[in-house]
């Protein structure tokens, strides 16, 4: 069984005063969208005050670089026609382009 994650107001507060986005912040709790935006209303009835968090409610379906590397969601991989489980290779074609393709 998978292991709950408890609310914990003063790291969800301090992110947010940080800045981060609803990706960010949901990543670092390690935390479902929903989940997050559940310990969201708890911390604005806690407050009494309401915190807006930036790209919350946006979808993004551009990959992005993060710290872990280059992050793709299983739909944008699906959805350019790359199959589960099949190798690829990735070539730098210049500074700040890539090419990836599938091999079989």
């Amino acid at each position: 069984m998978a292991e709950k994650k408890g609310f914990d107001p003063d790291k969800l507060r301090t992110l947010i005063e940080n800045g981060k986005t609803f990706s960010e912040i949901k990543d670092e709790l390690d935390i479902a969208p929903a989940t997050l935006k559940s310990h969201l209303l708890k911390l604005i009835q806690l407050d009494g005050k309401v915190y807006e968090i930036p790209e919350m409610g946006t979808r993004s379906f551009n990959p992005k670089v993060t710290k872990n590397g280059l992050k793709l969601s299983k739909q944008k991989v699906d959805a350019l026609g790359f199959t589960e489980g099949k190798q690829v290779k990735i070539e730098k074609i210049a500074d700040g382009e890539i090419k990836i393709t599938q091999l079989d």
